[in-house]
């Protein structure tokens, strides 16, 4: 999954190869993503750190423009299943 800071995939890229990011800021990424690519899996995106705030689950696919609740606001990601609908392995429960 790669995070682009601007829409239509163009300025810095943000390739994330790891099952959760909980703070974005500490890559240096938080609240710039603009436009991302999905290889696999369905991620959910958080407006707030530890995956709080308004959150959306987007799958595969190409998405030049964010959803507007959640663009350039993204500060923590995580994948929390591999098909939709299935259980997930990653999944944690709300604290």
């Amino acid at each position: 999954m790669v995070l682009y800071e601007y829409p239509n995939f163009r300025g810095q890229s943000f390739a994330i190869n790891w099952n959760e990011l909980p703070n974005l800021n500490r890559m240096g990424f938080s609240d710039r993503a603009g436009s991302m690519r999905i290889e696999e899996g369905y991620w959910m995106f958080c407006t707030d750190t530890q995956f709080q705030g308004d959150c959306r689950t987007l799958g595969p696919g190409e998405y030049a423009r964010l959803p507007r609740e959640v663009d350039r606001r993204i500060a923590s990601v995580r994948r929390v299943n591999d098909v939709y609908g299935a259980t997930s392995t990653f999944y944690r429960p709300w604290r």
